[in-house]
């Protein structure tokens, strides 16, 4: 089976366009590379922390941009 057809948060994951989310020079962009820079040079490499890391930062840039959408209706 193939990985992005496992269930449904999988499907979900699999429907994103995170090139798009992570174009050059954009604030998101920024913000995973200093997440990634920063585990590189602390020399990490387990990928569960990173992944949740990544979870998070998602998190937060998700709740940004849904107060901007609220501020933008009033």
């Amino acid at each position: 089976m193939k990985l992005y057809e496992m269930n449904d948060t999988m499907k979900l994951l699999g429907e994103q366009y995170y090139l798009e989310i992570l174009k050059d020079s954009s604030p998101e962009s920024e913000a995973y590379n200093d997440m990634m820079n920063a585990y590189r040079e602390n020399g990490y490499v387990h990928y569960a922390d990173v992944a949740m890391d990544a979870f998070v930062l998602g998190y937060i840039y998700g709740k940004r941009a849904e107060r901007a959408r609220r501020r933008a209706k009033v």
